[in-house]
């Protein structure tokens, strides 16, 4: 008997994947004269950063208190270890750090980004700037390299398991919109299917739909629901088995 499943849902539920948090700290050097102006590389950094969609940055105030609370200084070295644990405590994707110098008269500002959970430096760029007028001009695009491709990776590639009341699946998502699904209840099942990610136009988090087919049963599965996330290898969502009511439901990568 040809089984069909479907749980829309429209929980209001806050996804990261909305946007990629940053933090900008541990810019050496960050208050210096330039041109006989004091300037805060951070600051103009910042002022940047909340221009460009997909980004949100931590704010000043709540960086300065945590910052407070471990007995650091902005001008520390911003190691990677000491990045993580800075960002973590701010609740941030990546860390943003770098470095000012003035050689005769011209500045050279070098950034980095930090993935937060490896502690990999994933973007690096610099500029380099004979006025303030030009470091100006040209900051907006130190900016966007900073985060080049943080809000355009699909976090969702790879493996994940899951229990919809007293059973298991494992869906693995690829990188084509395409997913394989591993069903163990009654029976063990195999099924191939589709997912898609969009967003929701109220709430302004993304839905997350997956379509399955198992072809030996001629079942079938529709989960479509907003996602909250925690972390990078987790995620919450709506979804039923069988013809048993909708749960949420923990999703956990495992590779």
């Amino acid at each position: 008997m040809k089984k069909i499943i479907t749980l829309l849902t429209t929980l209001f539920m806050v996804t990261a994947l909305s946007a990629q948090t940053v933090a900008v700290w541990g810019i050496e050097d960050d208050i210096c004269w330039f041109c006989n102006e004091s300037i805060t590389m951070s600051d103009l950094l910042i002022d940047e950063l909340v221009h460009i969609d997909g980004i949100k940055v931590v704010e000043r105030t709540r960086l300065n208190k945590v910052l407070q609370e471990l007995n650091f200084q902005n001008s520390i070295y911003a190691d990677t270890d000491t990045a993580k644990q800075i960002g973590k405590m701010v609740n941030a994707d990546y860390v943003i750090t770098g470095s000012v110098t003035i050689m005769e008269c011209d500045l050279i500002f070098t950034a980095r980004t930090i993935d937060v959970e490896t502690g990999v430096i994933i973007n690096s760029s610099k500029i380099k700037a004979s006025s303030l007028n030009e470091l100006n001009n040209r900051l907006y695009g130190l900016a966007k390299e900073c985060v080049k491709g943080l809000y355009s990776t699909n976090i969702y590639l790879g493996t994940w398991s899951c229990y919809v009341g007293d059973d298991y699946y494992e869906i693995t998502f690829n990188s084509d919109y395409t997913c394989s699904i591993y069903w163990e209840g009654e029976t063990e099942k195999n099924g191939t299917g589709t997912y898609s990610v969009e967003e929701d136009p109220i709430s302004g988090g993304q839905i997350l739909t997956i379509n399955g087919r198992f072809k030996a049963t001629k079942e079938r599965i529709t989960w479509s629901s907003i996602v909250a996330f925690s972390g990078k290898k987790s995620f919450t969502m709506y979804a039923k088995s069988g013809e048993r009511g909708g749960k949420k439901t923990t999703f956990t990568k495992i590779k």
